[in-house]
């Protein structure tokens, strides 16, 4: 006598209890709860809970918010995603790296070394302040920032980490390295807190190339100046950058862009031999930020891998700033991240 068996019905995800599917979509990717929100309408509100666990858990309550006029939530989270897959999980509630047990205080010295022997110490040369006597020299910009709504440590953490170790957080990212993981997750979630607030920023300038210059502290803005760039052509920036309201002090002529530089007397502004870089902020949409962030009373600041697209390109004397007309190239770009 003979024995027919059926095969058992292939167990499909919409059969799942609804507990069960939802600890499927939490260990989706951003890309993956993309494709789950088009199966069906049921699902729709499971993913954006999934979504909103995942980039909570990725970049912690403060810059993890979204808002109805700035990126979607996955969006966000691929971005989020992208971070931690170059350099790792951020540090868990108590500042803790779960892999690491390090904090941003804990990089400090190795960041300060780094960034000193890029430019251009040698290394035995070097002693390392701790941030502690580093702090005092920053005084205004750190009270500027708390005047402005920051909170007190987190106006110290940006501020040393910007003004001190940006290139060296740059170096390490553009690598993949987790060496400075801590710090890199401090910075960006700090900016991105921030992001959407206020007023659309008005256009601001950096020199390309030169002292501080784009360029110099990250290679990827050499896509600017290469040959055959032209308008629509983007890169991914690795290190926190930004630029300069056109004022008196930025353009005080004609010749080009003025930065600040730090010296015994106090900032001595000057001038640049170097193509100069306008960003333009437009407003915010559900594909992510697009405005710079305002972190000193003059100057506006981007996260790290923020997209950056050419817009246009004027020759030297086709533009202006300030009320003058400047004898330098000046690249226009546009600005994204989530």
């Amino acid at each position: 006598m003979s024995h027919t068996f059926s095969a058992p019905a292939p167990l499909e995800l919409a059969s799942l209890p609804v507990e069960l599917l939802f600890k499927v979509l939490l260990s989706l990717r951003a890309d993956g709860l993309a494709r789950a929100s088009r199966v069906c309408r049921a699902w729709q509100g499971l993913v954006v809970t999934a979504a909103r666990e995942r980039l909570l858990a990725l970049r912690g309550p403060a810059a993890a918010g979204t808002t109805p006029h700035g990126p979607s939530l996955l969006c966000s989270l691929s971005a989020a995603e992208d971070l931690t897959r170059r350099i790792g999980r951020r540090a868990d509630g108590n500042g803790k790296q779960p892999w690491r047990g390090q904090t941003w205080r804990d990089e400090w010295v190795k960041i300060r070394r780094e960034e000193l022997v890029l430019q251009g110490n040698e290394l035995e040369d070097i002693v390392v302040e701790t941030t502690e006597t580093t702090l005092p020299r920053f005084r205004q910009e750190v009270e500027w920032l708390v005047q402005s709504g920051w909170e007190g440590c987190d106006a110290k953490a940006y501020t040393l980490l910007v003004y001190m170790g940006r290139g060296a957080l740059g170096a390490a990212l553009r690598v993949g390295s987790r060496r400075y993981a801590a710090s890199t997750h401090a910075l960006t979630g700090l900016l991105l807190s921030r992001a959407g607030q206020g007023e659309l920023p008005p256009t601001c300038f950096c020199n390309l190339s030169g002292r501080w210059g784009l360029s110099e502290e990250d290679p990827a803005w050499g896509a600017l100046s290469a040959a055959g760039a032209a308008p629509g052509a983007s890169f991914i920036a690795t290190t926190v950058s930004g630029g300069l309201v056109a004022n008196d002090h930025t353009f005080a002529d004609g010749r080009g862009i003025r930065i600040p530089i730090f010296c015994a007397h106090g900032v001595e502004y000057q001038l640049q031999d170097a193509a100069v870089v306008a960003f333009v902020s437009r407003p915010p949409s559900r594909e992510g930020w697009h405005a710079l962030v305002q972190t000193t009373p003059t100057g506006f600041s981007l996260p790290p891998l923020a997209r950056v697209t050419l817009v246009s390109v004027l020759e030297a004397g086709e533009w202006a700033a300030n009320g003058h007309r400047v004898c330098q190239r000046c690249y226009t770009v546009s600005v994204s991240y989530a």
